[in-house]
């Protein structure tokens, strides 16, 4: 069993065609598939679409997953619907997006499209008078700690019944982007819901999906999210290249044409199809075990250059009570206990400093290494097309 059946076999599950192929594995290939669906949390797709072939204990294990989810999934849309109608009811202009938008609209089943939190984007003018209704309503921040400090891209969490929401005031991992240019290419649907178009949709996956060094999301999560999209929604190609260039975005096109086996002829563009970025985004993936597991080895090991704009980024947490409180899991207001967390954290960062400053780890610098050659070509490819267009 390789990758290429793998991301074959998750293709047909989101296109269909997946009793088909499914019968073209043995009994020993077909263990292997539900075992890397198991690991890579993906047993409700695998139940919804192969529940009369999953072989035992795999059938009754997926089984009990998918009505979990699919429960959850109930009871989810009902707080979606009373939380959506009191924003509309207030005239709060917003928009879901991420999780919340994929599984509800563009999934065929929403408990298919787990997801940790809600995220939900607020008009510029609008987002303060949301803060406030939430709170008035339900929603409240983690812990007695108020935070009214916008983070990179959303405000604190609001808890309500184990949800998490995200009030976003923009994308997040999208550069060179002020939240009224945003809005300006946002639509209304037919229920009044503003909603990205799917050019700005795939440009969110892939921006997510590559932050954090290319290790925000695995493949196996991210495919069946743009399958999902460009089975229900027709992209410009042209202006999403056009978007990932003008906002710093590694290509759209050229990440997923890695995994050309996962989509049906003819739904990425020609220019997907790109031997080389797949060979290095296929090492890169198997180079990503070969890191160092320490955080803060990988950090020391980027070839970054150690200066006062990378001291403020690491420690920017500290300016924001919120967020170092619930690292430790503090939910008491408590200055002396933040304080605590401070000298806490920043012992810890300082040692780690030290201790990782000349110690070079040869898999995270292999890592990066591939990770910059990816970049250029990157770079080089938006070049060529820009003097083409």
């Amino acid at each position: 069993m390789n990758e290429t059946q793998f991301y074959t076999l998750l293709g047909s599950l989101v296109f269909g065609g997946s009793d088909t192929l499914w019968k073209t594995f043995s009994s020993e290939e077909r263990e292997e598939l539900c075992r890397l669906a198991r690991q890579r949390k993906l047993g409700t797709l695998f139940y919804r679409r192969l529940y009369k072939e999953l072989p035992e204990p795999y059938a009754q294990e997926f089984g009990k997953l998918y009505r979990a989810a699919a429960a959850r999934a109930m009871l989810e849309l009902a707080e979606r619907k009373r939380l959506f109608d009191l924003l509309a009811k207030e005239r709060i202009r917003f928009a879901p997006i991420k999780g919340l938008d994929l599984a509800f609209r563009l999934y065929p089943d929403s408990a298919l499209r787990p997801h940790v939190d809600w995220d939900i984007l607020f008009h510029p003018d609008d987002i303060q008078r949301a803060r406030l209704l939430l709170e008035a309503n339900g929603w409240k921040p983690y812990g007695q700690y108020r935070d009214s400090n916008p983070g990179e891209h959303h405000f604190e969490p609001l808890y309500r019944h184990g949800l998490a929401l995200e009030p976003h005031w923009t994308l997040p991992n999208v550069s060179n982007l002020t939240p009224r240019q945003l809005w300006e290419n946002l639509k209304k649907d037919e229920s009044g819901i503003y909603l990205l178009p799917p050019e700005w949709n795939l440009l969110l996956l892939i921006a997510h999906a590559t932050s954090i060094d290319f290790r925000h999301v695995p493949p196996w999560k991210l495919l069946p999210d743009a399958g999902f999209l460009l089975q229900k929604e027709t992209a410009d190609w042209g202006k999403v290249r056009e978007l990932a260039t003008r906002h710093d975005v590694f290509s759209p096109d050229l990440f997923l044409g890695a995994w050309m086996e996962f989509f049906p002829a003819g739904m990425l563009p020609p220019e997907a199809e790109d031997p080389e970025a797949a060979a290095l985004i296929h090492a890169l993936g198997g180079a990503a075990h070969r890191l160092t597991k320490d955080p803060y080895e990988q950090l020391m090991n980027k070839p970054e250059k150690i200066s006062v704009s990378w001291f403020k980024k690491r420690l920017n947490i500290y300016l924001h009570p919120h967020r170092m409180l619930r690292k430790y899991g503090i939910r008491k207001n408590s200055v002396p206990l933040f304080l605590w967390c401070v000298i806490k954290d920043f012992c810890g960062k300082t040692a780690a400093f030290f201790h990782f400053l000349f110690r070079k780890d040869p898999g995270s610098r292999s890592y990066y290494t591939l990770l910059d050659d990816l970049h250029a070509l990157d770079c080089k490819r938006k070049s060529v097309r820009g003097e083409k267009a």
